[in-house]
């Protein structure tokens, strides 16, 4: 997989406008094409920026910290990458692949001495392969030991996929030693990867507590500690899995608890030592027995009450997912006072009923009693807890919906709150968020950015209550309408991204500052009664308007992939008449072998070229300015004004970088593999020769109409030989980026879907 990172791809952390001198033309013969091999590993670490004035980084190695041990890495991204304070392209830490579980990184941090500590900040950024971008992952800590074995639990928690800083705190604790346990990432078979990990002493006067230390903890519903299973669904009618097999405290036996069935609602009750409430937030099942594994629990609900033992009147603790692995796995939730908590399986292996051995329950670390914090923006807290998967519905036999892999947010960018209140008459709590719309990125909110409207909706009804939210910004959007049932209790997030309507968009030449308008109706017995109807201001961007540096991604260029736009009809026209300028009079899609033997490759490029440049009659022109707002420019966004493929070829002009993007669109169209490279104040494009190979066609985009295709070639092998490979081999990530089209297809990254 990694090996596929033909060039070193880089970030930029400063907004550059590609509006770039057109390259002279030299009069030489048509050049061979170039091959671009991988850049040789940097023989130094890159140079570290001194650090601002601020907190003290306890794990960084310029302060002292160093990494103890790791389960795993390569030779190339060894974990020492993870305190480096380098969050570039190359500065992350990766293991081999296939991706194992757990991964575990020891360090020790500054001074030789304890620290009370209250956060850790983990940074998951690289530009390529963001489902090896680490998940979830677990703290523990010690004052005197860096066997792992020894310290203790901290806390469990979850990362956005998001490229950023995202902070995790957690009550103070003392620490020489902190070890980082990851459980989980977003699914690539590349490996595991994280950028950075820092450790940040709490405040001046911080009392640290106890973290739960191996062997201490007591399972609350262990029948030798007093607990109890009050109520049950079913068991093995013959008596050998009965439901106490749960709570003996034996996981070596053959058999544990079984239902009798998988189809009605199956469920086991506990109860706490003499019902007394606990502060819980950690169980641990374990699935093994000697046979029936496809029996055995896969998805799984949490139920708890503080009051009764009545599965009816019980609150979703969350859903998960237990591995068909016979072994103790462990579970964290927002902690919650309980006295009764519920295991509800909602899906096994393809047996015919639910198995499982032992079910333990855990009080809550001291260091993570507190109220879970609502995931935010920037440097400011993200989780306390590990997230659920869904909280809960109407019943739990629903299948677990499994999160989106590419969720991320704007960090940065913080969102305006438009409402926070509640409905007297209905009991009906609602916050309501909106952000602004950058359209050439828009289609990718949900994704990648935040959804344009957030409507945080909670129950208080003791009956469930069934709701309509509706989103809509006048005269430039359709209406998006989400209808739902909230349980009693329940909080739902409603995000929703109303399209942009074809008319909006020929209106939106310059940005607009409008109202958005959003409604929730409460539907009862045929009744639609308001909850909630408002409106907030809203910027909305123009549609040329690409940013290429946002909040808290170092900078836009992956996206500028979304104006690589191959579904744009005026393409269609455009090979229509570059085959006219084909040797044959057609032209055919996809790749030959792999030296391009046949000239095929080349002659495509050249049919394309010539018919921009003589049937299109465009040429390179410089303009392209956006106004961004005092305030947003401090926020870290930066935008330039650019044209769309079909702009390009009506106005007969375009800048180096809109230029490349038709041309990579229509080379991507022609089954071609686009790459498009940025230097400093410049962007051209380049071609493989085949689809796997590492030599290309490198296109001075900017010498249409002015030079020949070979001339264009010659300059833009030149460019790339002289003015970026050197740099890219000295491990220049802040300046350059090598950006594969295909790849950021993969990552999810479409075109704009306007035309």
């Amino acid at each position: 997989m990694r090996s596929s990172r033909m060039i070193i791809a880089c970030l930029l952390l400063a907004v550059l406008l590609f509006g770039c001198s057109p390259a002279a033309a030299p009069s030489q013969n048509p050049p061979r094409p170039v091959t671009a091999t991988q850049p040789a590993q940097p023989t130094a670490e890159p140079t570290i920026p001194a650090p601002e004035v601020g907190p003290l980084n306890l794990a960084a190695a310029e302060n002292g910290g160093r990494v103890v041990s790791a389960s795993d890495e390569l030779d190339c991204c060894p974990a020492s990458k993870l305190i480096d304070g380098y969050k570039l392209d190359e500065g992350e830490w990766w293991t081999g692949e296939p991706p194992e579980f757990p991964q575990t990184v020891v360090l020790e941090l500054a001074g030789d001495q304890a620290w009370t500590i209250d956060h850790v900040v983990l940074n998951p950024w690289t530009s390529e392969w963001r489902y090896a971008w680490v998940k979830d992952f677990d703290i523990y800590v010690s004052p005197t030991s860096p066997d792992p074995d020894e310290m203790g639990y901290v806390g469990s928690f979850q990362m956005e996929h998001a490229g950023i800083d995202q902070t995790f705190t957690f009550d103070p604790v003392q620490a020489r030693y902190v070890t980082l346990v990851v459980t989980s990432h977003y699914g690539s078979a590349a490996g595991i990867t994280l950028n950075e990990f820092e450790v940040y002493e709490a405040p001046p006067g911080a009392v640290p507590v106890e973290p739960i230390y191996a062997g201490e903890a007591m399972n609350l519903v262990a029948a030798g500690n007093g607990g109890r299973i009050v109520d049950y669904s079913s068991q093995d009618s013959l008596g050998n899995w009965p439901a106490d097999n749960l709570i003996d405290g034996q996981k070596d036996t053959a058999t544990g608890w079984s239902s009798d069935n998988v189809e009605d609602l199956q469920y086991v009750v506990f109860a706490f030592p003499e019902d007394q409430p606990h502060i819980v937030g950690q169980v641990v099942l374990n699935p093994h027995s000697d046979r029936y594994q496809e029996d055995w629990i896969q998805h799984f609900e949490l139920w708890g009450s503080d009051t009764s033992p009545d599965l009816d009147g019980m609150s979703s603790l969350g859903q998960f997912r237990l591995e068909q692995v016979g072994e103790d796995q462990t579970f964290t939730f927002p902690t919650a006072e309980l006295r009764y908590i519920a295991l509800v399986p909602v899906s096994n292996y393809g047996g015919t009923e639910f198995a499982l051995n032992e079910f333990e329950v855990y009080e809550a670390s001291a260091a993570i009693r507190q109220e879970p914090a609502k995931g935010t923006n920037g440097s400011e807290t993200v989780s306390t807890a590990s997230l659920v998967v869904t909280p809960a519905a109407e019943g739990a036999t629903r299948p677990v919906d499994a999160p989106p892999e590419t969720s991320g947010q704007l960090t940065g960018y913080s969102p305006k709150q438009m409402a926070s209140s509640a409905s007297p008459i209905d009991n009906i709590e609602y916050e309501i968020e909106q952000f602004d719309l950058v359209p050439v990125i828009y289609h990718l909110y949900g994704t990648y950015f935040n959804n344009l409207v957030v409507v945080t909706l909670t129950n208080r009804n003791n009956q469930p209550a069934r709701l309509r939210v509706e989103t809509t910004i006048p005269n430039y959007t359709e209406t998006a309408v989400d209808t739902l049932t909230l349980a009693p209790g329940e909080t739902i997030e409603v995000a929703q991204n109303p399209p942009l309507t074809p008319a909006a968009l020929e209106l939106l030449y310059s940005q607009k500052n409008v109202e958005v308008h959003v409604q929730v109706d409460y539907l009862k017995e045929g009744e639609q009664r308001l909850v909630y109807e408002g409106t907030a201001p809203l910027t909305i961007y123009s549609r040329g308007d690409f940013p290429w540096n946002l909040p808290g991604y170092y900078n836009g260029t992956v996206f500028l992939a979304s104006l690589v736009m191959p579904n744009d009809p005026a393409l269609d026209e455009l090979m229509r008449v570059a085959a006219d300028y084909m040797p044959s009079g057609t032209i055919s899609q996809g790749y030959g072998d792999e030296l391009d033997s046949d000239h095929s490759v080349w002659e495509r490029m050249k049919a394309v070229y010539d018919a921009v440049s003589d049937y299109y009659d465009v040429t390179y022109v410089w303009v392209g300015t956006s106004f961004v707002p005092k305030e947003k420019e401090d926020q870290g966004f930066g935008l330039q004004r650019l044209k769309l493929p079909y702009e390009i070829l009506e106005t007969k002009s375009g800048m180096c970088v809109e230029l490349s993007s038709l041309f990579a669109s229509v080379f991507e169209k022609l089954g071609l593999r686009p790459i498009l490279l940025t230097v400093p104040g410049h962007v051209y494009v380049a071609v493989p020769i085949s689809w796997d190979s590492s030599t290309y066609y490198f296109l001075e985009a900017t010498l249409v109409g002015q030079a020949s295709f070979e001339e264009a070639v010659q300059v833009g092998s030149d460019e790339f030989m002289n003015d970026a490979k050197p740099y890219m081999e000295e491990d220049r990530l802040d300046s350059y980026f090598w950006l594969d089209v295909s790849q950021a297809r993969e990552e999810g990254i479409w075109p704009i879907p306007w035309r």
